[in-house]
């Protein structure tokens, strides 16, 4: 076995102990020093996860770190992207890699002219549940897709938050902040947007803090917090897509796709188990046996050990940057339409990531029989 890739981390926020917590998991890859803006976050990260903290200069100047993983903020993505991709670094980024369209595609551009590979941290369609959909949906399951419905509606991140201000800032609200996870694995479902139609509202513009030291103040939302969208894909499936702030609950399936000869619904996108459920012509629905691993816990990191490996065997890395620019500009076209009151032609396109084998672990319990990986 080869030695295990290098990895550097920058953003020392909460997600960054899931991540911690997951590489640790994965033999072929191992962290080796964190930083952050606040060096007391870094240390705190560092001291829990047996890691260096370091200042983000010299972690980027560490010639034994090959892939850096960007977990900040969105509104510092773009910048910091550039920075460790021109440090001569594979870079892994939390979503969405950049802001703007423009932005994404010169990630592109500097990584195709130094050589270096992009990752996306929408890794949660290499689960076991969402793995097996994909199986059963290739497999003619359903027939040929006609089409599907996607919603993510919730009463808003200042109910348990303790400082939401920007989920409601430019580059964020529920589309860009949740939509990553659906379109993402509907593209991988689906294969590529041709075209985006949205409409979009605020119902409450003015939002105050439920949780935290903060709790009882109010905060303007500068996006919309209410989106209805419709996604014509290239191969003329049709699906409608319900992104809110504003929704106190609701009952549909996270993610549904209607075919020629049966319905079969995915779990939630943003969790890599859960479950599959299938109903034939003629027949109810019936809870699929999960025929992948990964279908339990948060393997939030699993993109970047298929990077890690995909990187020495030659091969595209599943949860790349082509598709990670591809469903940023589906996300920024739902604006887009909503303001021009028209539809919105997808420039872009990307390959399907390819789908697991039933065995692929990327070395984590290889021990264990494969049911028993989660």
């Amino acid at each position: 076995m080869h030695r295990p890739t290098v990895l550097g981390l920058i953003g020392c926020g909460v997600i960054s102990a899931v991540y911690c917590e997951a590489l640790k998991t994965f033999p072929g890859v191992r962290l080796k020093s964190c930083a952050d803006v606040i060096p007391a976050a870094a240390e705190r990260r560092a001291a829990q996860f047996g890691i260096a903290a370091v200042p983000a200069d010299q972690l980027l100047a560490d010639e034994e770190i090959e892939i850096v993983l960007n977990l900040t903020n969105p509104a510092a993505h773009f910048a910091l992207n550039e920075k460790i991709l021109r440090a001569g670094k594979h870079l892994y980024s939390e979503k969405p890699m950049a802001l703007s369209l423009r932005d994404g595609e010169r990630l592109l551009e500097i990584a195709y002219s130094t050589g270096r590979r992009v990752g996306s941290a929408i890794d949660t369609f290499m689960g076991g549940a969402h793995q097996t959909a994909l199986e059963l949906l290739k497999g003619g399951a359903i027939g040929k897709p006609t089409s599907a419905t996607a919603f993510t509606m919730f009463a808003g991140p200042e109910k348990s938050h303790p400082a939401p201000e920007f989920f409601y800032q430019a580059g964020a609200g529920p589309v860009l902040d949740m939509f990553p996870y659906h379109i993402t694995h509907l593209v991988s479902f689906l294969g590529p947007v041709a075209e985006v139609r949205a409409v979009a509202t605020t119902t409450w513009p003015v939002r105050q803090i439920k949780v935290g030291p903060s709790a009882g103040r109010q905060f303007k939302s500068e996006v919309p917090t209410h989106y209805i969208g419709i996604l014509t894909f290239h191969d003329g499936t049709l699906a409608t897509l319900i992104a809110s702030f504003d929704g106190w609950k609701h009952s549909h399936p996270h993610l549904e796709l209607y075919g020629t000869e049966g319905t079969l619904t995915a779990p939630n996108p943003d969790y890599f188990g859960g479950e599959v459920r299938l109903a034939r012509l003629g027949d109810d629905f019936r809870t699929q046996p999960l025929k992948f691993g990964f279908a339990g816990g948060n393997h939030r990191g699993i993109g970047v050990a298929d990077m890690a490996e995909a990187i020495e065997a030659g091969r595209q890395h599943r949860a790349n940057g082509e598709l990670a620019l591809h469903v940023l500009e589906v996300m920024l076209a739902f604006d887009r339409c909503a303001e021009l009151a028209q539809p919105v032609r997808i420039a872009s396109t990307c390959t399907v990531p390819e789908a697991l084998k039933h065995d692929e672990t990327f070395g984590y319990a290889a021990a264990q029989p494969l049911e028993a990986v989660s």
